[in-house]
């Protein structure tokens, strides 16, 4: 099925050359990026021109994201959209991005999150190499051929090559720990 969307967003991608001609699309559903200001730590890092940041991928009615826990299947969950409770007592909704439209379905959406969910595993989870920003950056790729703010993962991305950075940070904060209550979906 993956294969079959991929086909379909490359016949998208491509027009007849006919003149007058336009291409209309049946699905033009939009896709919003919400991110999520992680606020205890932010207090220190915004600071230093970077923050801590979740963020998640929002198609029909749904927001997409990723988490780790102990285990070797899917790391990615659905939650309300723009909804920071569900994300627990740390988390703020900081700005919702629009990023586009997808032209796939629905059940297309479900289909690249099986997928997805074979890549980001909850045990491959990682605070600065895997992590929910890295999760909707693919999802955006894959949806609507777009990525996420380079700003909301700069701190992952700096502390990558600056190994000193990624020392500091406490070891249990960049894997999932033993007990996770996260539940995947797919």
């Amino acid at each position: 099925m993956l294969q079959n969307i991929v086909e379909k967003l490359k016949k998208l991608g491509s027009r007849d050359g006919a003149e007058g001609t336009s291409m209309t699309f049946d699905i033009n559903e939009p896709v919003i990026v919400n991110v999520y200001d992680m606020y205890w730590t932010n207090g220190y890092t915004n600071n230093l021109g970077v923050g801590i940041y979740h963020s998640g991928v929002q198609v029909y009615n749904r927001e997409y994201t990723y988490g780790g826990h102990p285990s070797e299947t899917s790391g990615i969950f659905t939650i309300a959209p723009q909804n920071a409770e569900e994300l627990g007592e740390n988390f703020k909704l900081k700005t919702s991005i629009p990023l586009g439209c997808t032209h796939l379905s629905q059940e297309e959406i479900d289909e690249v999150m099986v997928n997805l969910g074979q890549k980001f595993t909850g045990k491959d989870y990682h605070l600065t190499r895997q992590n929910c920003n890295h999760f909707s950056n693919n999802m955006l790729a894959i949806i609507c051929n777009s990525s996420l703010p380079k700003w909301v993962n700069r701190l992952a991305t700096v502390s990558t090559t600056v190994p000193f950075i990624e020392r500091a940070i406490p070891k249990e904060w960049l894997r999932p720990q033993d007990g996770s209550e996260l539940d995947d979906e797919f």
